[in-house]
């Protein structure tokens, strides 16, 4: 089922390097979305960094400095 109205939105994905979060990133992508893409380690992010519609960010949300 399409997620209606999201093609061409930036969507933010934290958690998205793995599990739940990289599904809804993959979704996302599959939608026609660009995503910022934040996990506590890069690692998980690295499949997705040559892609021009993914911004991979290095970040602990909990974290206000990480948030700014």
């Amino acid at each position: 089922m399409p997620l209606k109205g999201l093609a061409g939105k930036t969507v933010i994905v934290t958690g998205a390097g793995q599990g739940i979060g990289e599904a809804a990133l993959e979704r996302l992508l599959a939608e026609d979305c660009r995503v910022v893409a934040a996990d506590l380690k890069p690692d998980g992010l690295q499949r997705h960094a040559g892609n021009d519609r993914v911004i991979t960010v290095e970040a602990d949300i909990s974290q206000p400095d990480d948030c700014a």
